[in-house]
C-alpha cells in the first residue's frame, strides 16, 4: 500500500515489501519513516485537510492533520491510535479492536474482527472531523491465503467452503 499511498512505484518511495532489510543485515518491519516520498494524506495535511486513516498496512508514526489506526505492522500498543491525545476517547474502542486472526479460517473470529473494526472507524467516522477517510477490512485477504495455502498444498476440500476447516467456532 506505499504504492497507494504515495502515488509512486518501489523503486521511487522506497519500500517493496513488509519487511525492510536493514544496514545490520536485520529484518524490520516498513514503516513510514522508510519512505522516500511523501503520502497523499501528508500533503493534505499540509494542505489544512483532515484524513482519519484506520489500518493502512504501514508502521506509522503520525501524520499532520491525520488521526491513525495502525495496522498489523505495529507491535506496540501505545501507538495503535495517533496521536495519542486521542486515546482516552476511544479506548473501549481499543480494548476490542484486534489486528490480526489467531486462527485465518476461524470465520467467527474474522467477523468479530472486522466487526470492532468497524465500530471504531464509525466513532471515528462520526467523531472526528475530516476530508478524507480511509479504512481497510483484511479479513477476506487473510481468508484468501489462507483457502490459496490450503489450496496450493494439495488440500481437496480447498475449493469447498462448506466442507472444509474454514469454519466459523470450533472445529
Amino acid at each position: 500500500l506505499p504504492t497507494i499511498a504515495t502515488g509512486c512505484s518501489p523503486a521511487s518511495h522506497g519500500i517493496y515489501d513488509f519487511m525492510m532489510l536493514r544496514p545490520d543485515g536485520k529484518l524490520s518491519v516498513a514503516g513510514q519513516s522508510d519512505l522516500r516520498r511523501p503520502t497523499y494524506y501528508h500533503h493534505l495535511g499540509r494542505d489544512g485537510l483532515r484524513s482519519v486513516l484506520v489500518n493502512l498496512p504501514l508502521d506509522q508514526d503520525g501524520c499532520e492533520g491525520a488521526v491513525i489506526v495502525n495496522s498489523w505492522l505495529t507491535d506496540d500498543p501505545a501507538r495503535r491510535l495517533l496521536p495519542a491525545d486521542r486515546r482516552e476517547r476511544y479506548e473501549p474502542l481499543l480494548r476490542a479492536y484486534k489486528t490480526f486472526p489467531d486462527d485465518p479460517s476461524n470465520l467467527d473470529e474474522l467477523c468479530g474482527i472486522e466487526s470492532a473494526r468497524f465500530e471504531l472507524a464509525r466513532e471515528l467516522f462520526l467523531h472526528e472531523e475530516w476530508e478524507h477517510f480511509f479504512v481497510l477490512f483484511s479479513s477476506t485477504d487473510w481468508l484468501g491465503h489462507q483457502g490459496t495455502g490450503l489450496f496450493l498444498g494439495g488440500d481437496d476440500g480447498a475449493g469447498d467452503l462448506e466442507g472444509h476447516a474454514l469454519h466459523g467456532g470450533g472445529a
